[in-house]
């Protein structure tokens, strides 16, 4: 009885009009998917492939002042025989810990180091920590720095007081951080200017000869400026 009440039902929503026959169905209704949903023009959207990646970075740099001064700079001016001290920065930017960090320093050829004038400064040291020479060498240990951490790394050394080469003389100091991940180098430089010595033609009193000699090397009890005092007037 039941199944014939249905098709009969169903005979009579078939000859009548169709929009009144859907009016008695009801259809439930599905959102779609979140993935198909339509964007909000106001909010960005990350690309889909785009990926953050925590990779590890730092900062380095090296800096150089004359003994006795405040001011650290990537170039000074200095006179031969000068003392300077010289630094090396390190800072982690990255967002992982750096581990088994090492700072080493190539000193200029002509740069004399002193020996035990290295001290490390950092958070647990912040006046500073007496350290080997390796630091000049193989490289200073200075172990696993945090995030935001960093260290410095100082040493002394002299201008040599004497230069072969007169004019402007470029004394490059080069800082390294090595790191598992990846090594930094950064410059600093000291300018010594040294006076080119002229060849400048003399009379040499002792002798009474035309002599050349260096300016520099002139001296009045030796020599005049006025070759004419020379009797020979013939060059030595």
């Amino acid at each position: 009885m039941t199944t014939l009440v249905a098709a009969a039902a169903v005979l009579a929503c078939a000859g009548a009009v169709i929009s009144a026959c859907r009016s008695t169905v009801e259809v439930p209704t599905v959102d779609p998917p979140a993935s198909h949903q339509p964007q909000r023009p106001d909010v960005p959207q990350p690309a889909p492939s785009e990926v953050t990646a925590s990779e590890p970075d730092f900062q380095i740099q090296s800096r150089i002042r004359l003994k006795g001064t405040k001011q650290w700079r990537t170039k000074i001016q200095a006179k031969p025989g000068d003392d300077v001290d010289i630094r090396l920065d390190y800072r982690n930017i990255g967002p992982v810990v750096q581990r088994s960090v090492v700072a080493q320093n190539r000193l200029p050829d002509q740069l004399v180091f002193h020996p035990g004038s290295v001290r490390l400064y950092n958070s647990k040291a912040p006046d500073g920590a007496k350290q080997d020479n390796s630091v000049i060498a193989t490289g200073l240990e200075v172990g696993d720095y945090m995030p935001r951490g960093n260290f410095s790394v100082v040493f002394s050394g002299t201008v040599p007081p004497h230069l072969d080469i007169c004019g402007r003389n470029r004394l490059v100091n080069r800082g390294v951080i090595d790191t598992p991940d990846s090594d930094k180098m950064a410059t600093s430089v000291i300018e010594v200017t040294i006076d080119c010595a002229k060849p400048i033609k003399v009379c040499q009193t002792t002798t009474g000869k035309v002599v050349t000699i260096d300016e520099s090397s002139f001296k009045g009890d030796r020599y005049s400026r006025n070759v004419r005092e020379c009797s020979n007037g013939k060059n030595g």
